[in-house]
């Protein structure tokens, strides 16, 4: 066989062994602008000694919204898609080229586990991956990681390092193999919707094509280039009277527009990418019809956006609205040390705006200066203070109660007493806690100059 010939055969065998996920990954990039790198990298089966195309994984570079990106797609034809050591040493030598480059990575995970017959090559194989995965994301390379079937054993490990995470619908996660769960009839814990209410998956995506949007969404809000005619001193004059979630985000960031974090996750808190005057921003909002307190699963939430924007850079703006953090689980008190872990560090600019209740570790975790706020506001109006006015009535008027009597417009009364006696924000401002008490229709153009105090356009 001519050298031509051999060339034409081995091109052939790869196409072949890598036809679904090729088509998978020029779905999501830009048509024709994929380039395979060491294709010809073939591990061998240790059952038959048969080589094995592709090595189970794709790897190459493409383009989205105009931005290199550097590709690792696992490939589930491949031997049942498992993982071996020359699998491991492309995913490895992938990572070094997005590193070299500076370039973001976009990972598929489609493979059932080890490949058991390599022995402990296999097991070294996992260690150097998760080891160029980490070193990755400590340079603060960018890493989108999408479960598009089975992520089983250490690539669930593997997702977690990831700065984003995407799911497909009908994908499964867990650091136990697909029969081992079905075995102890926990396959349920492994689902895409599962992931997502723990807060382990970001976005569920329902195809090659949403993952492109997602992407393509994620990486316009990152880039820094990003134009908008919104008028930086555009005002709301419906906050004066409304504060809830649609009239808040809508006066706030730049044409209404914004992608949510996690929407399966949690209930009173809700995350957004989005922009205020060009600047990329993460707004946290307090979602009163979620609740007014906050729970384990909400702080959850917040430790994994509070970490995504630590890791690009970008600026923090919460919506404080909540009598705080309330959760009998005994983990809350390692969530919220998460949390602190994040919200304290002096690199993460933040901007806070009391909205409504700034109540107890609501407003020590997410507008306190003490922590590290850069600049805090409050609405008029707004309450601040360590326990809310309805709790309060009862350790600061029990006496009226028992005069009075113990009845709601009694109680209510006494809340509103309390509110305006202990909890006026503007208490907070003259001990200099509150840099400035707003109008709240003015929301928008104290924020968007807050940006420019802040250094968050540099």
């Amino acid at each position: 066989m001519s050298q031509l010939d051999r060339l034409i055969s081995e091109q052939a065998a790869v196409s072949a062994a890598t036809q679904s996920i090729r088509a998978y990954v020029e779905a999501i990039f830009d048509q024709g602008s994929f380039v395979e790198i060491n294709a010809f990298a073939k591990g061998q089966s240790r059952i038959d000694g048969a080589p094995i195309a592709g090595e189970g994984v794709l790897c190459g570079t493409a383009t989205l919204c105009e931005q290199p990106f550097v590709v690792i797609a696992q490939n589930a034809d491949a031997f049942y898609g498992s993982f071996g050591k020359a699998q491991a040493d492309k995913i490895c030598r992938a990572f070094a080229l997005a590193a070299k480059h500076n370039m973001p990575v976009l990972s598929v995970l489609d493979s059932f586990g080890a490949r058991v017959g390599e022995g402990v090559e296999v097991l070294e194989g996992y260690g150097a991956v998760l080891k160029a995965a980490s070193g990755f994301a400590d340079q603060n390379g960018l890493h989108f990681c999408v479960v598009k079937g089975q992520a089983a054993g250490m690539f669930a490990t593997f997702a977690q390092i990831a700065t984003v995470r995407l799911m497909d619908a009908k994908a499964s996660m867990s650091v136990l193999s697909p029969a081992v769960l079905d075995a102890e009839g926990q396959s349920s814990a492994a689902t895409t919707e599962a992931c997502a209410k723990a807060g382990v998956v970001d976005y569920v995506c329902e195809s090659a094509d949403s993952v492109a949007d997602v992407v393509s969404k994620l990486w316009r809000w990152y880039a820094p280039v990003f134009d908008s005619d919104d008028d930086p001193n555009r005002e709301t004059p419906a906050l004066q009277n409304a504060t809830d979630f649609d009239t808040l985000v809508s006066a706030l960031v730049d044409d209404g527009d914004y992608l949510e974090y996690r929407a399966l996750q949690g209930g009173a808190v809700r995350c957004l990418l989005a922009h205020i005057n060009t600047i990329p921003v993460g707004v946290v909002v307090n979602d009163v019809e979620g609740g007014n307190v906050m729970r384990a699963d909400d702080c959850r939430k917040l430790v994994g956006f509070a970490r995504l924007l630590y890791r690009t850079g970008s600026t923090l703006v919460t919506l404080v609205n909540s009598d705080g953090f309330v959760d009998a689980s005994p983990e809350l008190a390692a969530d919220t040390a998460d949390l602190v872990n994040y919200i304290a560090d002096d690199d993460l600019i933040k901007i806070a705006v009391c909205v409504g209740h700034a109540v107890g570790n609501a407003y020590t975790l997410l507008a306190s200066k003490g922590i590290g706020f850069d600049y805090s506001v409050a609405f008029a109006g707004a309450v601040v203070s360590p326990v809310s006015p309805r709790s309060a009535v009862h350790l600061m008027y029990a006496d009226v109660l028992r005069a009075e009597g113990n009845t709601p417009a009694v109680r209510e009364k006494l809340a509103s007493m309390y509110a305006d006696e202990h909890c006026d924000a503007y208490a907070a401002a003259a001990k200099g806690y509150i840099d400035e008490v707003i109008h709240p229709a003015s929301l928008r153009p104290y924020v968007a100059n807050a940006l420019f105090l802040v250094g968050a356009d540099e």
